[in-house]
């Protein structure tokens, strides 16, 4: 092994604690990741997850490995997800909405955080595309409590390549 456990520990706890996260594991790859925040937050066979229609084809196929439909959002000229659409979709079945972050951060947050204000809908951000910096606006990391869980991707297309892994984080103790 490359590390042994205390090492491997040490060194988590520190990339944890550097995205502000109280809580994470490393995983083979972000498909991984995706499936054990919507494993940890109950998504199950009839319930839907909302994504963007822009999006990997990895994200709809964990979706529906555990049973549960995929729910598309169009997007804006800007690839955020389309508000009015996205509101039209919330309703009893929906545990997740998975924001998706291209090309920069989706400047309909704050929209979509108040379209979900007293619901039981859990928001992933799917970062397989960026890094956050510990810098980044607290509104749209992990240190905002509106965030339930970040997952990341490194395999080879991604822009912090190791060849392979993801990382999932949260400040939520399903995931401990």
């Amino acid at each position: 092994a490359l590390f042994s456990n205390k090492e491997r520990s040490f060194y988590e706890q520190k990339i944890f604690s550097y995205f502000g996260a109280r809580y994470g594991i490393f995983t083979k790859n972000g498909r991984l990741a995706i499936y054990l925040f919507l494993k940890a937050i109950g998504v199950k066979k009839g319930d839907e997850v909302i994504l963007s229609s822009f999006n990997c084809f990895v994200v709809p196929e964990v979706i529906l490995f555990l049973g549960a439909k995929p729910v598309y959002i169009d997007i804006d000229r800007y690839t955020n997800l389309n508000i009015i659409k996205l509101k039209e979709k919330i309703n009893s079945k929906t545990k997740c909405i998975i924001l998706p972050y291209h090309d920069g951060i989706d400047n309909n947050h704050r929209n979509i955080f108040e379209a979900i204000k007293g619901k039981d809908i859990k928001i992933m951000l799917d970062g397989a595309h960026i890094l956050h910096s510990k810098s980044d606006n607290n509104e749209y990391s992990i240190a905002n409590n509106k965030i339930d869980g970040i997952i990341y991707s490194f395999s080879d297309s991604k822009n912090i390549s190791l060849n392979c892994g993801g990382l999932l984080i949260t400040n939520n103790s399903y995931m401990s």
